[in-house]
């Protein structure tokens, strides 16, 4: 896989982009790795996470397209790894660097 987006090139899901990323992002809802095509750049790289709270990240390394909201995990949340990262923010930074760490990514 290729080096995750630097964060200070995320970007939000334009708005006339958000009904196909929410579908997207229903796929395999308890998993990180989302393993569909990004809805804005076609590459394979989606990801979620959910803070084991209310928040959830979904993000794509492949362009940096990222959505931070307030959500309850599925029924059935078992990340395949378990990472805490550093410091959370509404990027998805800090969750990509500890799942490079495990080398998840």
């Amino acid at each position: 896989m290729d080096e995750p987006v630097e964060m200070d090139t995320w970007k939000g899901v334009p708005v006339q982009n958000s009904a196909e990323w929410n579908a997207v992002f229903s796929h395999n809802p308890s998993k990180i790795r989302v393993g569909a095509s990004c809805p804005l750049c076609g590459r394979i790289e989606l990801f979620r996470w959910h803070d084991g709270g209310r928040g959830l990240w979904q993000w794509c390394n492949g362009c940096g397209t990222y959505e931070h909201s307030t959500a309850m995990p599925p029924v059935g949340w078992l990340p395949e790894v378990s990472v805490k990262p550093r410091q959370v923010t509404a990027l998805p930074s800090s969750i990509v660097e500890a799942l490079r760490e495990v080398r998840f990514l």
